[in-house]
């Protein structure tokens, strides 16, 4: 993305020291070691907030204070994308598998997660299908059964 956008201003975070300390830091332009929940940056510094197959390692009891701190450093039109794992994955269905497991604390089902982002202040909220299946596919067939994740976009107006 960087090399598409030279501009770019882009701040890594994440809660283990060494991951943070391998950051490209020709790409990144800061880094942060802590948690989601409690940032330590002011309000209202970010256009945009990337949490790519993040929610599902945190705990439940963390998720509604990294959603609320997402919104408060996000800048007024500022637009969050998420995406997590489909529980509803027909493949893990007919297989048995589940979202749960592993470094995987919690599952997150479309609706709930709509809900949960519109009760924080988020607007504009669209959830399509992701993972393999292409995005185009995504937002035209929102049979998210076929879809082995799904993508969360909101907006803070």
């Amino acid at each position: 993305m960087k090399a598409l956008v030279p501009s770019l201003r882009i701040t890594g975070i994440d809660c283990v020291p060494e991951r943070i300390a391998a950051l490209d830091m020709t790409i990144y332009e800061g880094r942060i070691c802590g948690l989601a929940n409690e940032m330590p940056v002011a309000a209202e510094r970010y256009d945009a907030i990337v949490a790519g197959e993040f929610i599902e390692h945190l705990p439940p009891d963390q998720l509604e204070g990294t959603l609320c701190e997402f919104f408060r450093v996000l800048r007024l039109k500022g637009l969050l994308l998420l995406t997590t794992p489909n529980p509803c994955y027909l493949k893990n269905r007919l297989t048995g598998s589940s979202v749960l497991g592993g470094s995987h604390f919690s599952q997150h089902y479309a609706a709930s997660l709509k809900k949960r982002l519109r009760d924080i202040g988020f607007s504009a909220i669209k959830i399509r299908g992701s993972g393999r299946v292409s995005l185009l596919l995504g937002e035209r067939f929102p049979f998210f059964a076929a879809y082995g994740s799904y993508l969360a976009k909101a907006k803070k107006w």
